[in-house]
C-alpha cells in the first residue's frame, strides 16, 4: 500500500499490502502497517519535523542498504534475510525526538 509521503519515491508490489521503497538503485525499505501507525502519530506531534524524520528514513535507508521498519524488532511482521530492522524509537531518537510511555501499566500504581 503506498504511502502518501514516499510518492517521490520508486515502489514495487513486495506483498499484497505492502510496498518496497527504492531510495536509490540498490537500496530500500519496507514498513509494516503499524509502523507507519506510529509514524503518523509522530506527524501529527511534531508536523513541522516531518521534512527532517523523512529524511532521516532516506539516510538510514541508503546507509544499510535494506530496511525493514518494524513495531518490534523482537516479532516482525515482514521478515527479510540480510535486513536491517529498526522500530520507530530507533529512527526519531536520534533527531532528539522523544516519545515518553507515561502509562503505568495495568496495576494503576498505588
Amino acid at each position: 500500500m503506498h504511502k502518501e509521503e514516499f510518492e517521490a519515491v520508486r515502489t514495487e508490489v513486495y506483498l499484497p499490502n505492502t510496498d518496497k521503497y527504492f531510495v536509490s538503485e540498490t537500496d530500500w525499505f519496507l514498513m509494516e502497517e503499524l509502523f507507519y501507525s506510529q509514524l503518523q502519530q509522530v506527524f501529527l506531534l511534531f508536523p513541522r519535523r516531518k521534512a527532517e524524520v523523512i529524511a532521516r528514513i532516506h539516510h538510514v535507508t541508503k546507509k544499510n542498504h535494506h530496511v525493514i521498519f518494524v513495531y518490534d524488532f523482537e516479532n516482525p511482521y515482514l521478515k527479510v534475510e540480510h535486513a536491517v530492522y529498526l522500530e520507530i524509537e530507533d529512527l526519531i531518537n536520534p533527531l532528539g525526538i522523544i516519545i515518553d510511555d507515561k502509562s503505568r501499566g495495568s496495576d494503576y500504581g498505588d
